[in-house]
């Protein structure tokens, strides 16, 4: 008798493809433990910090003066493409579904450490 997932064929990524599927799930999981009601301000804080360092990875261009840069840049007609690349605070407040201004005024800093 054949189960059902015993035919099923698991392809993940290599090379870049794969770095960008870790990225994104981890992502994904800082989010999901974002969204969790029981963590407490310090857990919390090194969620965001670790959610950052993952985001400014992946999307370099939205770290702090290197976004100023690019608007700067864009605004002046000397950018190359536009960046459609939602900022740090912009992308948690959206992706954990918090609405007030927690993450602009108050998201976490390598220096703050």
């Amino acid at each position: 008798m054949i189960r059902p997932f015993d035919s099923l064929a698991l392809i993940l990524p290599n090379g870049d493809g794969a770095r960008r599927f870790k990225t994104a799930s981890r992502l994904w999981e800082i989010d999901e433990n974002l969204c969790r009601a029981d963590l407490t301000e310090l857990e919390r804080g090194e969620h965001l910090l670790k959610r950052k360092e993952v985001y400014e990875r992946k999307f370099p261009q939205t770290r702090q003066h290197v976004a100023g840069a690019v608007a700067a840049n864009e605004a002046k007609g000397n950018a190359t493409e536009k960046s459609s690349v939602a900022s740090f605070a912009d992308d948690t407040a959206a992706k954990t579904g918090v609405t007030d201004d927690r993450f602009a005024s108050r998201s976490p800093r390598k220096e703050d450490r």
